[in-house]
């Protein structure tokens, strides 16, 4: 039954990622950044430890599902369908976009979620970036 549920989880994340490049490619990104602007504070019946379980299962087969994508979905496209699926299972989550600079002088922007303390996606070299914005659903 575990894998059954896995599989439509992956199945799923697989749809939303295909949908939020396109988002990304087709709307300016102030359209939808009003929508994440919306702070959702529902409670959750899920506890902490589950809420964490949960969150770290999405973020592990998101980054997962994104590798076999055959179109780009890289770190905000992973970062929305994240924080799409911890809002519809209720979980406080925070996505954040930071800008930087790359060892060449290059400007560069990231994005990622966090859970608690935890980094649930894009969680790599996070010290390079300033954080410019954060949307955050409690």
């Amino acid at each position: 039954m575990q894998r059954i549920r896995r599989f439509f989880l992956a199945c799923l994340i697989f749809v939303l990622l295909a949908l939020f490049r396109i988002l990304i490619l087709t709307v300016p990104f102030k359209t939808y950044a009003r929508r994440l602007e919306d702070t959702f504070s529902q409670k959750s019946k899920l506890g902490v430890k589950l809420q964490n379980g949960y969150a770290r299962l999405i973020g592990y087969t998101v980054t997962k599902i994104s590798r076999c994508t055959p179109w780009e979905s890289k770190c905000l496209v992973q970062s929305l369908t994240t924080k799409f699926l911890l809002r519809r299972f209720k979980i406080p989550n925070t996505l954040i976009i930071g800008v930087g600079f790359e060892d060449n002088a290059e400007f560069i922007s990231h994005a990622w979620v966090n859970v608690q303390n935890t980094t649930v996606v894009g969680g790599e070299n996070l010290e390079k970036f300033k954080q410019i914005k954060s949307f955050i659903d409690k």
